[in-house]
């Protein structure tokens, strides 16, 4: 099967788009994931495919009680798919481009041959050439939307990531392996002329400031990357918790924070802290105290 790993993306209870399961059942999802099924069902690529998706797979209803349970499997319902799709949402803000360019990115190394090709695409324009009509600028703009979209910061994509045997990441109906992105970012980063930019000229200095940004968008990334490489290695409650906060994800629950991170400790033991969504904040911290302080 499929495993899905998606943005929920705010709740509209007028406009939420609804589906029908085994053509009986009637099911309101959000907008996001209406999307990304819909591509699917349009795409040859996943026909015939069984997919899990945890808003239609697990009854999210707060009196039914399975979801602290389900959570608590997370990270091997991940783990055990055949792939994991990690969608970005739809196609917007030239990220078709984004993701031909990281393709391209991908298939060159650390030769010299090689670093004329990211030094083209990192070049910049003639004093004289608005930026938004350069090529490489357009290119490099669009990389940094696709990288700096919502998904990125989410906190549970940390181990819908890494506990991944297969990684496809998915824009539109566009789409790049994990093992594609992490050569592309290795590629972009592996640039040598980077220290050596000159900010004299005054027309040069947005292309500049978004190349740095580009680039630190690269490093962030890289490490999530370095994560699904060694799914093996578990780390404790802290270091999960420390790579949360110095990558800037988030959560619109909070306890999320804790709970999204369960799966991937090897220091949690069973039932030392139970998934709750109604338990309090402060016992939550009081539960997850003695356990991160174990791990200095």
């Amino acid at each position: 099967y499929i495993a899905l790993s998606y943005e929920w993306g705010p709740e509209d209870n007028i406009h939420d788009p609804t589906i029908l399961i085994n053509g009986t059942h009637r099911l309101s999802i959000r907008k996001n994931l209406y999307e990304a099924l819909k591509e699917f069902r349009a795409s040859a690529e996943f026909s015939g495919k069984l997919l899990w998706v945890d808003a239609i797979c697990i009854n999210q209803q707060k009196a039914h009680g399975e979801k602290p349970h389900q959570i608590r499997l997370m990270g091997k319902i991940f783990g055990h798919a055949a792939t994991v799709i990690a969608w970005l949402g739809t196609s917007a803000e030239d990220s078709d481009k984004a993701i031909n360019a990281l393709k391209a990115c991908s298939q060159y190394g650390y030769l010299p041959k090689d670093r004329c090709f990211i030094r083209s695409v990192l070049q910049p324009p003639k004093p004289d050439q608005p930026l938004y009509t350069y090529p490489p600028w357009v290119t490099m703009k669009a990389i940094t939307a696709l990288c700096n979209r919502s998904y990125w910061r989410r906190v549970w994509i940390m181990q819908e990531i890494q506990q991944s045997q297969s990684l496809l990441v998915k824009c539109g109906s566009q789409s790049i392996t994990g093992t594609e992105l992490e050569r592309a970012f290795e590629a972009l980063q592996s640039f040598e002329c980077i220290p050596h930019l000159r900010y004299e000229e005054r027309s040069m200095k947005r292309y500049y400031r978004g190349l740095t940004k580009f680039l630190c968008l690269m490093a962030a990334s890289v490490p999530l990357q370095h994560l699904r490489a060694r799914k093996e290695v578990h780390m404790s409650l802290g270091q999960l918790l420390q790579i949360c906060v110095e990558g800037g994800f988030q959560s619109t629950e909070r306890r999320d924070y804790i709970f999204a991170l369960l799966g991937m400790s090897n220091d949690v033991t069973e039932g030392a802290i139970r998934v709750d969504y109604k338990k309090p904040l402060w016992l939550l911290r009081n539960e997850a105290l003695p356990v991160i302080e174990r791990s200095y």
